[in-house]
């Protein structure tokens, strides 16, 4: 645990690696589990694979991306109901029922799942799983490291998207820098030389109707980079809330 918190703090290492790293070090205590974790994306439908070091690859493609619900093997449905699901028995179980084909070819016959929720309630992240090759259930030190590993897993998992948010922040505030000191000054220069054109001793001048023009749409498109900016404050202010 302490490896893989160090791991996390760490920009050199992706969420799926730290994960992959946490997961193996469970599998190498616990050589018969086989576990996985899979995130539930923004709009909390579907599931894809975060880390799973020794479910087969094939089977991993084959389920990424499934849609959560009441009867969506393990995972699908523990997503979808925010609670623990226990198959002791993938072949038998009715949630299996449109996956169980899926997995019949390694051998695998049990599989429970824990949904990892947000420190807030409001959104389930991703479930971890553990699969094995025999028909059972769990154990009272099993749930227990079940629910260890659940709580570290939404500590690294909440951990990133905050690290990602702010980097995405700090993009959209580099883009406003951007913007405030070229695409402004542009049109304000613009505008100055445009005025320093004028012919004030001469009103009725006509080079002065074709300056209100230029100065006309000058204004217009430094009212669009302000409208720009305005947008992307605003954004950022919703993302803050």
């Amino acid at each position: 645990e302490k490896n893989v918190l160090e791991l996390n703090a760490s920009t050199a290492y992706t969420l799926s690696q730290t994960v992959n790293r946490l997961l193996k070090g469970i599998e190498e205590l616990y050589p018969d589990m086989i576990c996985s974790v899979l995130e539930v994306d923004e709009a909390q439908e579907k599931i894809y694979h975060l880390a799973a070091p020794k479910l087969p690859a094939e089977y991993c493609m084959a389920i990424d991306g499934s849609t959560i619900g009441p009867k969506a093997g393990s995972c699908g449905t523990a997503a979808y109901h925010r609670s623990q699901v226990i198959v002791s028995d993938i072949e038998t179980n009715p949630l299996w029922e449109d996956y169980r084909h899926l997995m019949e070819p390694y051998g695998i016959k049990a599989c429970w799942s824990t949904p990892i929720i947000s420190s807030n309630s409001t959104k389930v992240l991703a479930t971890f799983a553990v699969y094995y090759a025999t028909r059972r259930e769990p154990r009272p030190e099993e749930l227990r490291l079940i629910e260890r590993t659940t709580n570290i897993l939404r500590v690294l998992i909440e951990n990133k998207r905050t690290l990602d948010h702010v980097k995405d922040q700090n993009r959209r505030l580099q883009e406003i820098a951007s913007i405030s000191s070229h695409e402004i000054r542009r049109p304000v220069a613009t505008i100055l030389g445009l005025t320093n054109l004028c012919d004030r001793n001469e009103p009725d001048n006509p080079m002065n109707r074709e300056i209100i023009n230029h100065i006309d749409s000058t204004a217009k498109e430094l009212d669009s980079v302000i409208h720009t900016i305005v947008e992307k404050t605003i954004y950022l202010q919703g993302e803050e809330e």
